[in-house]
């Protein structure tokens, strides 16, 4: 995941702390445009076993 964000510059300039998301990451994050990355693991955890 960490990979994907990177690759895709969604790491939010001002505050490294929260992820933006782009078409892909906003169904994993509920449909929020940003989350933090202590929300990620949560989030990530419902759509993998």
């Amino acid at each position: 995941m960490w990979d994907y964000i990177k690759a895709n510059g969604l790491q939010d300039q001002n505050n490294k702390r929260m992820i933006n998301a782009d078409g892909k990451l906003k169904e994993i994050f509920g449909g929020k445009d940003q989350v933090s990355m202590f929300e990620l693991p949560k989030l990530i955890s419902v759509h993998v076993k």
